[in-house]
């Protein structure tokens, strides 16, 4: 009978101790479940907002067992590896990572992040807290002196830094269940750095999209030459154009009225029109001397014969047809009506 009153004693101890694992702190349902709720008479007000990424800050007397208030423990280690083991001092977005805490005995631990990571393994205590963790989940036989557990990194996370806080607390002794705490702040290198595209890819399409807003720089900006364009406003060159007006050579033909040389023919033409010569008919008869008429011929006679105008010493006439056909004109009244009246006159007879 004593033997089963010790068990039955040894097994409410042990829950008792289980209180103090992580799920009675963040998990209030748990609590009122287990009737540590308000209406049990408890006090609540030691929780602070519960959140992913809050832990214990307060002492916790009013729960069985008891936990002090927390204290930074130095002996609590964290070391952050890449996939393949190699140590890392800053994190890289979309890259798999690990982190390794370690204690100086054996304890239960609430592993938080902020902002968020996403935890692979162990798994995250709830669902809709990807950047928490329950290491031990929350059972007596779940204690340990490391625990390891791996992690992504969010592409939105890029340039900043993660913290990770971790809350630990032990069953025995009772100095160990006081909330031994300690944190670590990662910065979070650009997807794009070479450190980070060496070990994952899955951000850098995100940071080189920037690159094709870069295409348009170069074939936009080279543009302007459309703008250029103001040759057309330099087309003032019709405006050069006075050479029309420069067309006073025609004013320069003087050369027509240079054509008094034929004023001058009428001295040469007498002496050279054999004109005279068609009336030797009546040689010795005075009476038929029709030369008296002829005489007012010689005005007709500067026009320019063929063989006169062969003479005529300007060479401007001679270049310029022009002026001639005025001059032939007055031919037809010199050689057709001048002579033949008086040579074919008969003689008359006499006695």
């Amino acid at each position: 009978m004593m033997t089963i009153a010790f068990v039955a004693l040894v097994a409410v101890l042990a829950w008792r101790e289980a209180e103090a694992y992580p799920r009675f702190w963040y998990d209030s349902d748990y609590l009122i479940a287990n009737g540590y709720g308000p209406e049990n008479g408890y006090d609540w007000s030691v929780f602070p907002e519960r959140t992913c990424s809050n832990f214990p800050t307060k002492a916790y007397t009013g729960f069985y067992p008891a936990h002090q208030s927390p204290y930074t423990d130095s002996s609590i280690g964290m070391a952050f590896t890449l996939e393949d083991g190699s140590a890392v001092t800053s994190l890289c977005p979309g890259a798999t990572h690990s982190v390794t805490l370690s204690f100086p005995n054996r304890r239960l631990a609430l592993l938080t992040t902020e902002p968020s990571v996403t935890f692979t393994s162990p798994q995250p205590a709830t669902t809709d807290c990807p950047g928490r963790l329950d290491l031990g989940d929350s059972v007596d036989s779940g204690v340990a002196t490391s625990f390891a557990s791996t992690f992504t990194v969010p592409c939105s996370a890029s340039g900043s830094s993660v913290v990770f806080s971790v809350t630990s607390a032990g069953s025995a002794p009772l100095s160990a269940r006081r909330w031994a705490q300690a944190a670590a702040t990662l910065p979070v290198a650009d997807a794009a750095s070479a450190q980070c595209t060496a070990v994952s890819t899955a951000c850098a399409p995100a940071a080189v999209d920037p690159a094709p807003a870069a295409e348009p720089s170069p074939s936009p900006a080279a543009e302007p030459s459309p703008a250029a364009e103001p040759s057309p406003a330099a087309e003032p060159s019709p405006a050069a154009e006075p050479s029309p007006a420069a067309e006073p050579s025609p004013a320069a033909e003087p050369s027509p009225a240079a054509e008094p040389s034929p004023a001058a023919e009428p001295a040469s033409s007498p002496a050279t029109s054999p004109e005279p010569a068609p009336s030797p008919s009546p040689a010795g008869e005075p009476q038929p001397e029709p030369a008296p008429e002829s005489k007012p011929e010689p005005s007709p006679s500067p026009s320019p014969s063929p063989a006169s105008s062969s003479s005529s010493p300007s060479p401007s006439t001679a270049s310029k047809p022009s002026p001639s056909p005025a001059r032939v004109a007055s031919k037809p009244r010199v050689t057709t009506r001048r002579h033949p009246p008086p040579t074919r006159r008969p003689p008359p007879r006499r006695g």
